[in-house]
């Protein structure tokens, strides 16, 4: 259905702009560029993705100006440009230095990781994760499961059998804690008005550890 949420987002990018509401218009723009990408048309993801960098820089919407960066790190690296996928990069840790947010980091160390994966370079891919140690308890499962296998995959094509076996491990049991929470956690129907998808989002992830009354303190959610 990626087709047809691009109508649907168009609409909701011009009703933001037209409001001036600037983060809602960043993440409608950042949708509009993932739909791009699932149908293969890179050209048009990355404008999506870069449209409002300026803009975000200028009016100090650094999260949003970070995610714009990861994102367009990530298809320039789909689209054969290795290094304006490092510049984008390097450009995306100067933020997440200036915000001093460990999720920013960790935010920042998944996107580059994944782009050293597609770029077939698992020896820096390791080494990219390493830098996510300092702030594993801020990893959310599905970053768990995600760092996992980005491990797994790395070692393998490096031939590290134990290694690949043992952080595959890790991620399936990632996967199956995500699979039992999602089973187990019921959020009352809820209906959003006016929000970003990242209000959206957050919102559920706020629910889902207040509603998750079996996990450890630092595994709810």
């Amino acid at each position: 259905q990626y087709q047809q949420s691009l109508g649907f987002l168009a609409r909701a990018r011009a009703l933001s702009d037209t409001l001036g509401m600037l983060t809602k218009l960043a993440h409608v723009s950042l949708a509009e560029s993932r739909a791009y990408a699932a149908l293969g048309n890179l050209p048009a993801a990355t404008t999506r993705a870069t449209a409002l960098i300026a803009r975000l820089r200028r009016e100090g919407a650094r999260s949003e100006e970070l995610d714009a960066e990861l994102l367009a790190a990530e298809l320039a690296q789909k689209d054969g440009s290795p290094a304006v996928a490092r510049a984008r990069l390097d450009t995306a840790t100067g933020i997440a230095n200036g915000l001093g947010s460990a999720l920013a980091r960790v935010r920042v160390a998944l996107a580059r990781a994944r782009v050293l994966d597609g770029a077939a370079q698992p020896a820096q891919v390791i080494a990219a994760l390493q830098v996510l140690r300092p702030d594993t308890l801020m990893l959310s499962a599905d970053e768990q499961a995600e760092r996992a296998g980005l491990l797994a995959r790395a070692h393998l094509r490096l031939g590290h059998a134990d290694s690949a076996i043992a952080a595959g491990r890790v991620a399936v049991t990632s996967v199956e804690r995500i699979r039992r929470k999602l089973e187990r956690i019921v959020i009352p129907k809820l209906e959003f008005r006016e929000a970003t998808i990242r209000e959206a989002v957050d919102f559920l992830k706020k629910k889902s550890v207040e509603l998750d009354d079996i996990s450890p303190a630092g595994e709810k959610g």
